[in-house]
């Protein structure tokens, strides 16, 4: 008996074309599902506030927000908000809320609040997307890395390294000049220099890598690359696609791989106890690019914000004739002291008495760590970030305003807003470093109350930056020798500071000419 299939064929074709029109439908419809999924997700994080959160400013660009508008303004946009919304606000940036608070009051109450604001979310992200390496590689170490901190960031083991800085300071300074004319009165010649900021940053980079990471890394090949790094990490923060930033990645892969050089050569026996001990930790735990991200990450951590800040205190001296005049009779009257003590900090030397370099020498210097504090004040505009674990209340200390705060939100303390706040500084916009000497008067008061984490450069609570006491004593020292080694004049004013909030610390707008002499 013979069977028609005929029919049978059609009934397949057609069966076939309804399950490939019902995929494609299933498939459309999943589409429009997950665009409705996310969109109202976006809608719901972007432009929908409720009654008891902080005033919200989502901006008119879907996911960017308020983002280009930050970029270009930064704290300048914070402070404009301020007059409107009050000492907290919501931004949409990048995807993200990001809630500022500028009240100083509340500050401590966010950074100590350890549980509930993490700043290890943050911390965890930065080495994510900057450095390439997930959270779950460092879970197992995270420990022993803030160990490590604690120990080799203080004590005998910050003296070392501070003998090095200066040692290498010196070498570099003296390598510099060398071949300009020396002084030999008061009609001495002077030399002409076209970049003042740039000079200060080549040679306080310089000292620095070697500090860390010893005499077989060379510097002057990582500077350029290293520059252009740092002026483009916020484009590696966005999180935007690779192929954005793959030339950034090529670079950042070569610094990585030429920090190597400190480990891999034998006979480099001053590197500091930190790069060390991060290199024996990392090489046990870590995978070859996650151990040199890493490590190069402590490089930027270290020179990225305080080769500006020490170039800034010591444009900031120079361009103030009063101020420059106490420093160097300062300096001057150390240096007698210390003649008259039998030591000599100006001659290279690996002795722990090298330039004084323990932490009490500070208070031999109360003029140059004032003008440290006050050029810090002006120029630190560092965000410090806490992610929310919880949806929670905030409470404004000022106002004494609740804010309800969404789990995964961004909360950023502005300390800035208080550096430059009149009330607490009059004249803000001022170098005036008597503010901080300790035979002045001053007192820091806002609505009649004090105002007890006044400056806050490094940030605040448990998760303050360790290396803090490192940066003040390498912008000292740097001021020192500076001023030991030459006579600086500024041939124009002092620039503008960029306020774009792409790093801790403000740069100048542009760069300016000086003259120096050889003393």
């Amino acid at each position: 008996m013979l069977v028609d299939t005929s029919s049978l064929l059609d009934w397949k074709q057609l069966s076939s074309a309804l399950s490939q029109q019902s995929l494609l439908s299933i498939a459309g419809t999943s589409s429009l599902v997950a665009a409705a999924y996310f969109g109202g997700r976006l809608v719901y994080r972007q432009y929908l506030r409720f009654h008891d959160e902080p005033p919200l400013v989502s901006g008119w660009m879907p996911f960017m927000g308020a983002a280009l508008t930050f970029s270009t303004l930064g704290p300048e946009l914070l402070q404009t908000l301020r007059k409107t919304h009050g000492e907290c606000f919501t931004l949409f940036v990048a995807g993200r809320r990001m809630t500022f608070v500028l009240d100083p009051f509340t500050h401590p109450t966010i950074t100590k609040n350890t549980t509930d604001l993490r700043f290890r979310d943050v911390v965890e992200e930065i080495n994510d997307k900057a450095f390439l390496t997930p959270p779950h590689a460092l879970t197992h170490i995270h420990d022993d890395v803030h160990i490590q901190y604690k120990k080799l960031l203080h004590g005998a083991a910050l003296d070392q390294m501070m003998v090095s800085f200066t040692d290498q300071l010196k070498a570099k300074l003296q390598a510099v000049l060398q071949d300009l004319p020396r002084a030999t009165g008061p009609d001495a010649q002077w030399t002409q220099l076209p970049g003042f900021f740039e000079f200060c940053r080549k040679i306080f980079f310089h000292a620095t890598t070697r500090a860390i990471f010893g005499e077989a890394v060379d510097p002057t090949i990582l500077y350029d690359g290293f520059a252009e790094f740092d002026r483009n990490f916020a484009a590696l923060m966005f999180g935007g696609p690779e192929i954005f930033v793959q030339h950034l990645r090529r670079l950042q892969h070569q610094l990585a791989s030429d920090l190597r050089k400190a480990y891999d050569s034998e006979d480099n026996t001053n590197i500091s106890q930190i790069a060390k001990a991060r290199h024996e930790t990392f090489s046990r735990s870590l995978s070859t690019i996650q151990h040199d991200q890493l490590q190069f990450s402590l490089l930027w951590a270290a020179a990225s914000n305080t080769l500006l800040a020490a170039s800034w205190t010591l444009a900031l001296i120079v361009s103030n004739p009063e101020w420059h005049a106490a420093v160097k009779a300062e300096i001057a009257a150390v240096q007698l002291k210390q003649s008259q003590n039998g030591s000599d900090s100006t001659e290279s030397s690996a002795s722990a008495d090298d330039a004084k370099a323990t932490e009490e020498s500070q208070s031999d210097y109360p003029i140059l760590m004032a003008c440290i504090s006050e050029s810090l004040r002006l120029t630190a505009i560092g965000l410090f970030n806490r992610i929310a674990a919880k949806d929670q209340i905030l409470t404004i200390k000022s106002t004494q305003q609740q804010f309800r705060i969404r789990k995964g939100d961004t909360i950023a303390c502005v300390p800035y807003a208080t550096h430059r706040d009149a009330e607490v500084y009059p004249n803000p916009k001022n170098f005036d470093p008597s503010r901080f000497l300790a035979s002045s008067d001053t007192k820091f008061v806002k609505d009649g109350r004090p105002v007890r984490n006044n400056l806050t450069p490094f940030g605040g609570g448990p998760s303050m930056c360790p290396g803090r006491v490192f940066a003040r004593r390498e912008i000292q020292h740097f001021v020192i020798q500076s001023l030991l080694h030459a006579d600086f004049e500024l041939l124009q004013p002092v620039p503008e500071f960029d306020t774009r909030p792409d790093y801790a610390i403000l740069p100048p707008q542009h760069d300016i000419p000086f003259q120096l002499r050889v003393l």
